[in-house]
Protein backbone atom coordinates (compact mmCIF):
# COMPACT_ATOMS: atom_id res chain seq x y z
CA UNK A 1 0.00 0.00 0.00
CA UNK A 2 1.08 3.98 -0.47
CA UNK A 3 2.54 5.83 2.64
CA UNK A 4 0.82 7.94 4.69
CA UNK A 5 1.48 10.96 2.78
CA UNK A 6 0.43 9.45 -0.62
CA UNK A 7 -2.95 7.97 -2.19
CA UNK A 8 -3.59 4.70 -3.04
CA UNK A 9 -3.62 3.93 -6.93
CA UNK A 10 -6.47 2.11 -7.05
CA UNK A 11 -5.82 1.76 -11.09
CA UNK A 12 -2.65 -0.33 -10.39
CA UNK A 13 -2.77 -4.04 -11.46
CA UNK A 14 -1.97 -4.51 -7.67
CA UNK A 15 -5.32 -4.95 -6.49
CA UNK A 16 -6.60 -6.73 -9.94
CA UNK A 17 -3.52 -9.63 -9.68
CA UNK A 18 -4.24 -10.21 -5.97
CA UNK A 19 -3.73 -13.83 -5.65
CA UNK A 20 -6.74 -15.97 -5.34
CA UNK A 21 -7.05 -17.90 -1.78
CA UNK A 22 -7.01 -21.82 -2.92
CA UNK A 23 -10.38 -23.52 -2.52
CA UNK A 24 -9.84 -25.70 0.37
CA UNK A 25 -11.19 -29.77 -1.08
CA UNK A 26 -13.40 -31.26 0.68
CA UNK A 27 -13.47 -34.90 1.87
CA UNK A 28 -15.93 -35.91 -1.10
CA UNK A 29 -13.26 -34.22 -3.74
CA UNK A 30 -10.37 -35.30 -2.21
CA UNK A 31 -11.04 -38.67 -1.99
CA UNK A 32 -12.26 -38.82 -5.88
CA UNK A 33 -8.79 -37.07 -6.89
CA UNK A 34 -6.86 -40.09 -4.59
CA UNK A 35 -9.31 -42.99 -6.58
CA UNK A 36 -8.50 -41.15 -10.12
CA UNK A 37 -4.84 -41.21 -9.15
CA UNK A 38 -5.22 -44.70 -7.89
CA UNK A 39 -6.95 -45.52 -11.38
CA UNK A 40 -4.38 -43.86 -13.33
CA UNK A 41 -1.02 -45.52 -11.54
CA UNK A 42 -3.12 -48.96 -11.98
CA UNK A 43 -3.95 -48.91 -15.30
CA UNK A 44 -1.97 -51.28 -17.81
CA UNK A 45 -1.83 -50.24 -21.24
CA UNK A 46 -2.77 -52.94 -23.93
CA UNK A 47 -0.43 -54.51 -25.90
CA UNK A 48 -1.47 -52.78 -28.77
CA UNK A 49 -1.22 -49.42 -27.79
CA UNK A 50 2.29 -50.27 -26.31
CA UNK A 51 3.20 -51.75 -30.11
CA UNK A 52 1.75 -47.96 -31.31
CA UNK A 53 3.52 -45.58 -28.92
CA UNK A 54 7.02 -48.03 -29.49
CA UNK A 55 6.76 -47.94 -33.18
CA UNK A 56 5.73 -44.07 -33.51
CA UNK A 57 8.20 -43.13 -30.53
CA UNK A 58 11.29 -44.76 -33.06
CA UNK A 59 9.36 -43.52 -36.05
CA UNK A 60 10.16 -40.39 -35.13
CA UNK A 61 14.14 -40.43 -34.19
CA UNK A 62 16.06 -39.33 -36.90
CA UNK A 63 18.95 -41.65 -38.40
CA UNK A 64 22.25 -40.90 -36.69
CA UNK A 65 25.67 -42.83 -37.24
CA UNK A 66 24.89 -45.59 -34.58
CA UNK A 67 22.15 -46.83 -37.12
CA UNK A 68 23.74 -49.74 -39.53
CA UNK A 69 21.86 -48.70 -42.57
CA UNK A 70 23.05 -45.34 -41.87
CA UNK A 71 26.59 -46.41 -41.75
CA UNK A 72 26.69 -48.31 -45.67
CA UNK A 73 25.42 -44.95 -46.57
CA UNK A 74 27.65 -43.11 -45.21
CA UNK A 75 30.55 -45.09 -46.45
CA UNK A 76 29.25 -44.35 -50.12
CA UNK A 77 29.31 -40.60 -49.91
CA UNK A 78 26.11 -39.98 -48.48
CA UNK A 79 25.46 -37.72 -45.63
CA UNK A 80 22.92 -36.46 -43.26
CA UNK A 81 20.18 -34.13 -44.84
CA UNK A 82 21.08 -34.94 -48.11
CA UNK A 83 17.92 -37.02 -50.06
CA UNK A 84 17.88 -39.86 -51.93
CA UNK A 85 17.86 -39.88 -55.92
CA UNK A 86 19.43 -37.73 -58.80
CA UNK A 87 16.56 -35.45 -58.25
CA UNK A 88 14.10 -34.43 -55.35
CA UNK A 89 14.55 -37.64 -53.54
CA UNK A 90 13.17 -38.65 -50.29
CA UNK A 91 14.79 -37.19 -47.13
CA UNK A 92 13.35 -39.41 -44.69
CA UNK A 93 12.69 -43.09 -44.34
CA UNK A 94 9.57 -44.42 -46.05
CA UNK A 95 6.69 -44.75 -43.67
CA UNK A 96 5.28 -47.94 -42.14
CA UNK A 97 1.65 -48.87 -42.80
CA UNK A 98 0.49 -51.99 -40.12
CA UNK A 99 -1.35 -54.37 -42.22
CA UNK A 100 -4.41 -55.30 -40.68
CA UNK A 101 -6.80 -58.52 -41.20
CA UNK A 102 -5.72 -61.71 -42.74
CA UNK A 103 -5.76 -61.17 -46.59
CA UNK A 104 -2.32 -61.89 -48.12
CA UNK A 105 0.19 -59.58 -50.03
CA UNK A 106 -1.11 -57.12 -52.33
CA UNK A 107 -5.00 -58.07 -51.86
CA UNK A 108 -5.37 -54.86 -50.32
CA UNK A 109 -4.44 -53.05 -53.58
CA UNK A 110 -6.11 -55.41 -55.55
CA UNK A 111 -9.69 -55.13 -53.79
CA UNK A 112 -9.04 -50.96 -53.87
CA UNK A 113 -8.35 -51.06 -58.22
CA UNK A 114 -11.50 -53.29 -58.10
CA UNK A 115 -13.78 -50.62 -56.45
CA UNK A 116 -11.99 -48.01 -58.54
CA UNK A 117 -13.17 -50.06 -61.97
CA UNK A 118 -16.74 -50.56 -60.52
CA UNK A 119 -17.38 -47.13 -59.77
CA UNK A 120 -16.08 -46.01 -63.21
CA UNK A 121 -17.99 -48.07 -64.89
CA UNK A 122 -21.01 -47.16 -62.85
CA UNK A 123 -20.13 -43.49 -63.99
CA UNK A 124 -19.95 -44.24 -67.26
CA UNK A 125 -23.40 -46.05 -67.06
CA UNK A 126 -24.98 -42.56 -65.90
CA UNK A 127 -25.77 -40.10 -68.78
CA UNK A 128 -23.45 -36.86 -68.85
CA UNK A 129 -26.15 -33.82 -67.78
CA UNK A 130 -25.86 -30.38 -68.25
CA UNK A 131 -25.98 -28.67 -64.53
CA UNK A 132 -28.75 -26.20 -66.19
CA UNK A 133 -30.61 -28.81 -67.66
CA UNK A 134 -30.63 -30.90 -64.67
CA UNK A 135 -32.53 -28.41 -62.60
CA UNK A 136 -34.88 -27.40 -65.68
CA UNK A 137 -35.43 -31.41 -65.73
CA UNK A 138 -36.36 -31.10 -62.04
CA UNK A 139 -38.35 -28.05 -61.97
CA UNK A 140 -40.29 -29.49 -64.93
CA UNK A 141 -41.45 -32.64 -62.45
CA UNK A 142 -42.17 -30.41 -59.82
CA UNK A 143 -44.38 -28.39 -62.12
CA UNK A 144 -46.30 -31.50 -63.34
CA UNK A 145 -46.17 -32.86 -59.97
CA UNK A 146 -48.16 -29.42 -59.11
CA UNK A 147 -50.43 -29.72 -61.82
CA UNK A 148 -51.65 -33.42 -60.85
CA UNK A 149 -52.70 -31.81 -57.82
CA UNK A 150 -54.61 -29.12 -58.63
CA UNK A 151 -56.49 -31.38 -61.18
CA UNK A 152 -57.23 -33.85 -58.55
CA UNK A 153 -58.43 -31.32 -56.15
CA UNK A 154 -60.38 -29.23 -58.58
CA UNK A 155 -62.44 -32.54 -59.67
CA UNK A 156 -63.24 -32.91 -56.42
CA UNK A 157 -64.87 -29.53 -55.99
CA UNK A 158 -66.19 -29.79 -59.32
CA UNK A 159 -68.10 -33.27 -58.28
CA UNK A 160 -69.38 -31.65 -55.31
CA UNK A 161 -71.01 -28.68 -56.53
CA UNK A 162 -72.35 -31.07 -59.57
CA UNK A 163 -74.09 -33.22 -56.43
CA UNK A 164 -75.44 -30.49 -55.24
CA UNK A 165 -76.94 -29.40 -58.05
CA UNK A 166 -78.61 -32.97 -58.50
CA UNK A 167 -76.05 -33.95 -61.77
CA UNK A 168 -75.43 -37.53 -62.23
CA UNK A 169 -72.33 -37.92 -64.00
CA UNK A 170 -70.07 -35.19 -65.73
CA UNK A 171 -66.89 -36.70 -67.10
CA UNK A 172 -64.42 -34.24 -65.08
CA UNK A 173 -65.01 -36.08 -62.68
CA UNK A 174 -62.63 -38.86 -63.67
CA UNK A 175 -59.71 -36.27 -63.64
CA UNK A 176 -60.05 -38.04 -60.21
CA UNK A 177 -58.42 -41.04 -60.18
CA UNK A 178 -60.67 -42.59 -57.31
CA UNK A 179 -63.36 -41.97 -59.53
CA UNK A 180 -62.00 -44.38 -62.08
CA UNK A 181 -63.21 -47.65 -63.25
CA UNK A 182 -61.29 -50.68 -62.27
CA UNK A 183 -60.80 -51.21 -66.53
CA UNK A 184 -59.51 -47.40 -67.18
CA UNK A 185 -57.97 -47.69 -64.10
CA UNK A 186 -55.85 -50.53 -64.99
CA UNK A 187 -55.33 -48.80 -68.82
CA UNK A 188 -54.24 -45.16 -67.54
CA UNK A 189 -51.55 -47.20 -64.70
CA UNK A 190 -49.37 -48.01 -68.18
CA UNK A 191 -49.68 -44.14 -69.05
CA UNK A 192 -48.06 -43.13 -65.44
CA UNK A 193 -51.28 -41.43 -64.56
CA UNK A 194 -51.18 -40.42 -60.82
CA UNK A 195 -51.89 -43.21 -58.50
CA UNK A 196 -55.08 -43.23 -56.91
CA UNK A 197 -53.63 -43.95 -53.42
CA UNK A 198 -51.56 -40.62 -53.84
CA UNK A 199 -52.79 -38.29 -51.03
CA UNK A 200 -53.60 -34.59 -51.70
CA UNK A 201 -51.04 -33.26 -49.00
CA UNK A 202 -50.11 -29.52 -47.92
CA UNK A 203 -46.26 -29.26 -48.36
CA UNK A 204 -44.53 -26.86 -46.80
CA UNK A 205 -42.57 -25.90 -49.68
CA UNK A 206 -45.76 -25.23 -51.77
CA UNK A 207 -47.23 -21.76 -52.36
CA UNK A 208 -49.56 -20.01 -50.55
CA UNK A 209 -52.09 -20.35 -53.31
CA UNK A 210 -51.79 -23.66 -53.34
CA UNK A 211 -52.26 -24.35 -49.45
CA UNK A 212 -55.28 -22.13 -50.14
CA UNK A 213 -56.61 -24.91 -52.98
CA UNK A 214 -55.61 -27.87 -50.68
CA UNK A 215 -57.29 -26.57 -47.50
CA UNK A 216 -60.56 -25.77 -49.72
CA UNK A 217 -60.59 -29.48 -50.55
CA UNK A 218 -59.41 -31.11 -46.90
CA UNK A 219 -63.04 -31.73 -46.50
CA UNK A 220 -64.69 -32.83 -49.67
CA UNK A 221 -64.82 -36.44 -49.80
CA UNK A 222 -65.63 -37.91 -52.97
CA UNK A 223 -65.11 -41.28 -54.35
CA UNK A 224 -67.70 -42.39 -56.97
CA UNK A 225 -66.78 -45.58 -58.93
CA UNK A 226 -68.79 -45.25 -62.34
CA UNK A 227 -69.56 -47.38 -64.84
CA UNK A 228 -68.47 -45.74 -68.35
CA UNK A 229 -70.25 -46.71 -71.35
CA UNK A 230 -68.52 -46.83 -74.64
CA UNK A 231 -68.88 -43.62 -75.55
CA UNK A 232 -67.55 -42.09 -72.26
CA UNK A 233 -64.41 -44.39 -72.39
CA UNK A 234 -63.90 -42.57 -75.94
CA UNK A 235 -64.24 -39.03 -74.04
CA UNK A 236 -62.33 -40.01 -70.94
CA UNK A 237 -59.75 -41.05 -73.36
CA UNK A 238 -59.21 -37.73 -75.38
CA UNK A 239 -59.52 -36.03 -71.99
CA UNK A 240 -56.59 -37.87 -70.83
CA UNK A 241 -54.58 -37.35 -73.79
CA UNK A 242 -54.80 -33.88 -73.03
CA UNK A 243 -51.92 -31.89 -71.20
CA UNK A 244 -51.92 -31.43 -67.88
CA UNK A 245 -52.44 -27.51 -68.27
CA UNK A 246 -55.09 -28.45 -70.52
CA UNK A 247 -56.79 -30.35 -68.18
CA UNK A 248 -56.98 -28.00 -65.25
CA UNK A 249 -58.42 -24.84 -67.54
CA UNK A 250 -60.84 -27.35 -68.51
CA UNK A 251 -61.92 -28.06 -65.20
CA UNK A 252 -61.26 -24.46 -64.14
CA UNK A 253 -63.59 -23.28 -66.97
CA UNK A 254 -65.91 -25.27 -66.31
CA UNK A 255 -66.35 -24.30 -62.28
CA UNK A 256 -66.18 -20.40 -63.00
CA UNK A 257 -68.91 -20.27 -66.00
CA UNK A 258 -71.13 -22.76 -64.04
CA UNK A 259 -70.87 -22.09 -60.76
CA UNK A 260 -69.22 -18.57 -60.35
CA UNK A 261 -66.94 -20.32 -58.75
CA UNK A 262 -62.83 -19.03 -58.58
CA UNK A 263 -60.68 -22.16 -58.18
CA UNK A 264 -57.69 -20.06 -57.58
CA UNK A 265 -59.77 -17.61 -55.04
CA UNK A 266 -61.04 -20.82 -53.66
CA UNK A 267 -64.25 -19.07 -53.60
CA UNK A 268 -67.83 -19.02 -55.14
CA UNK A 269 -69.06 -15.76 -55.90
CA UNK A 270 -73.07 -15.26 -56.24
CA UNK A 271 -73.02 -14.42 -60.31
CA UNK A 272 -71.46 -13.19 -63.13
CA UNK A 273 -71.44 -9.58 -61.61
CA UNK A 274 -70.04 -10.21 -58.27
CA UNK A 275 -67.12 -12.61 -59.87
CA UNK A 276 -65.88 -9.57 -61.22
CA UNK A 277 -64.21 -8.97 -58.04
CA UNK A 278 -62.22 -11.98 -58.93
CA UNK A 279 -58.67 -10.66 -60.04
CA UNK A 280 -59.10 -12.98 -63.25
CA UNK A 281 -59.08 -16.57 -64.69
CA UNK A 282 -55.70 -17.61 -64.40
CA UNK A 283 -53.01 -18.91 -61.92
CA UNK A 284 -50.82 -16.14 -62.93
CA UNK A 285 -53.82 -13.27 -62.26
CA UNK A 286 -53.87 -14.41 -58.68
Amino acid sequence: MASDGEEDDYMSLKFLEEPEEKKELSYIEKRKKALREQEKKAYIKPRRVLEEEARQEGLQKELDEKNKGMKMLMKMGFKQGMTLGKEAGIAKPIDVEIKSGRGGIGRDTLEKRKREEELEQELAKKPKMDPEEYREQLSARKREAQLQRFIIAAAKICEKLDKDNAIEFNILWLLNPANLPSIAQEDDEETNHPSTSEPIARDEGTTTLENIVNSEVENVETETKLELTEEQKEELAELQEQSLTDQLERVVSYLRQTYFYCFWCGAKYEDEEDLKACPGPSEDDH
